[in-house]
């Protein structure tokens, strides 16, 4: 009788085992397609979001849309076990949405351990959680020997017209923080404040980040004397992706 249970165990082990390996995902959002990839899992990754460009293995994948938008038909053909999405996303309850047995994971990325987090969510969905340990790990060690030699003010700007900046919410400010330097807007009890002109002159940044090249010409009169930083395409994906380059995001603050 005892030989008989341990078979049946073994036997369940090996189909639950079987089971998790052949499971499918598709992605909504960069930061998690560079989640999987970091953790060693894209062979169940079936399908990506158009702006899934990192690491570049990942634009050979199947494109099914965004957060905002995406091609509901090509989902439901490819099929995926799971839709992997961040939260705010208008697929959050996309089970509950269509007759599919698609399920969709809905992550919140608001702070650096919240990325931890994530990452190890997604290790255990994908049956890589040692990985997803690794990993975390890593970037947590990496983080925290991360420091500034001098301590600045950075006043960080998303847009103008209307201006939008990062509260203490917003994971930028939190990169901010792990970097050792200080958010100028860090006051904002908000993720993603619009502000005016006249709150910016309140401010004495040592350094202006701005994510975007055109209408700056009224912060430099604002500002002339203070250090301006234009982000490229690259360090706009490196900086506001809340993924495994975390440890990046928050050098090229403290690299300042």
């Amino acid at each position: 009788m005892k030989k008989l249970l341990f078979s049946i165990l073994i036997i369940l082990m090996i189909k639950t085992t079987a089971f998790a390996k052949d499971l499918t995902f598709a992605t909504l959002v960069p930061s998690i397609t560079e989640i999987i990839y970091a953790i060693g899992a894209q062979d169940k990754l079936i399908a990506v979001s158009t702006e899934c460009n990192y690491p570049k293995e990942a634009q050979t994948k199947e494109k099914i849309g965004n957060t905002f938008y995406f091609n509901k038909e090509k989902l439901l053909e490819l099929s995926p076990d799971y839709l992997l999405t961040v939260e705010g996303s208008q697929f959050a309850n996309f089970k509950i949405t269509n007759k599919s047995k698609i399920k969709a994971v809905c992550y919140t990325m608001g702070s650096v351990n919240a990325v931890y987090d994530s990452i190890l969510s997604i290790g255990k969905l994908t049956d890589k959680y040692d990985n997803a340990v690794n990993l975390v790990k890593d970037l947590s060690n990496d983080i925290d020997k991360t420091k500034p030699e001098r301590t600045k003010r950075i006043l960080y700007i998303i847009q103008f017209n209307p201006i939008i900046t990062i509260g203490n919410k917003s994971y930028l400010s939190d990169v901010i923080r792990k970097s050792g330097q200080v958010n100028e807007t860090d006051d904002l009890k908000e993720f993603y404040p619009a502000v005016s002109y006249e709150y910016l002159m309140t401010k004495k940044p040592d350094i202006i980040v701005i994510s975007f090249k055109n209408g700056h010409e009224k912060i430099e009169k604002l500002f002339p004397d203070t250090k301006i930083i234009f982000l490229s395409d690259e360090q706009n994906s490196l900086i506001n992706r809340p993924g495994p380059r975390i440890n990046q995001a928050v050098k090229f603050f403290a690299n300042l």
